[in-house]
């Protein structure tokens, strides 16, 4: 009857408005328990990733330092002057950019780096600074006039580096720069990891770049660096050809 039909119809409203709620309330209950546990993983996964192959913690200076340099024969007066950056590890720089340049200058106790890089057609220009620390090492740097990252300071160490073969010349050959900032630990389920590292491989001529690559690379396994050299992207070689700025 039409009756029966009505109920029954009711009835089917009834329990599908049962399997809704029930739904909803299974969602409320588990579904965002899931949600926010898979969106709290997320980080940990990618830091996962990106540190693969490398220690948890940080090298300390006296382990990945060459001996001539924790011996205190590194003169800071020597990196003084013009450097052309060869190759690097380093996020802070885009690898599609080129033409990288360091001019140092030594302001007291302070090196003052003005770093430049070419992409897409323009020259931008870094203002870094570095103070000067125990063995003449570069330490508690820091990007000047940049937004957040000018709050920050980091340990930019001389793993090592090459004399001058030319008469008279203070300036270094090349000379291996390394960063390493230790991430914190809440964001890893509290376990160590590195949440960034650079390596800068500078040289006073760019000409050779082919010959003097090599060897900075072997000098940089030498130190221990091997895990930094070999996670994930491979070291890049910066083109220095047609530079419109400092060649």
């Amino acid at each position: 009857t039409t009756k029966d039909k009505a109920m029954a119809s009711s009835s089917k409203g009834q329990d599908a408005s049962k399997e809704k709620r029930r739904g909803a309330s299974l969602f409320k209950n588990i579904g965002i328990h899931h949600v926010l546990i898979i969106v709290a993983a997320i980080p940990c996964l990618l830091i996962q990733v990106l540190t693969i192959g490398l220690p948890q913690q940080c090298p300390s200076m006296g382990d990945v330092q060459a001996p001539k340099v924790k011996n205190g024969e590194f003169n800071i007066t020597g990196m003084e002057g013009v450097w052309y950056e060869l190759a690097m590890k380093d996020s802070t720089q885009p690898r599609f950019c080129s033409c990288q340049t360091s001019t140092k200058e030594l302001v007291g106790s302070m090196l003052m780096d003005n770093f430049t890089i070419d992409c897409v057609g323009d020259t931008y220009f870094a203002n870094l600074s570095h103070a000067v620390g125990q063995q003449q090492n570069m330490v508690d740097s820091r990007w000047n006039g940049m937004p957040l990252l000018d709050l920050v300071d980091w340990n930019n160490l001389v793993l090592d580096y090459e004399e001058s073969t030319s008469p008279n010349d203070n300036q270094y050959e090349w000379v291996l720069e390394f960063q390493c900032v230790q991430g914190p630990r809440w964001m890893n389920w509290g376990r160590d990891w590195i949440a960034f590292y650079g390596m800068n491989f500078y040289a006073k001529d760019y000409r050779h770049q082919d010959e003097v690559v090599p060897a900075m690379e072997a000098r940089s396994r030498e130190r221990g660096l091997g895990p930094f050299l070999d996670n994930l992207l491979d070291l890049h070689v910066i083109d220095h050809k047609d530079c419109p700025f400092g060649h």
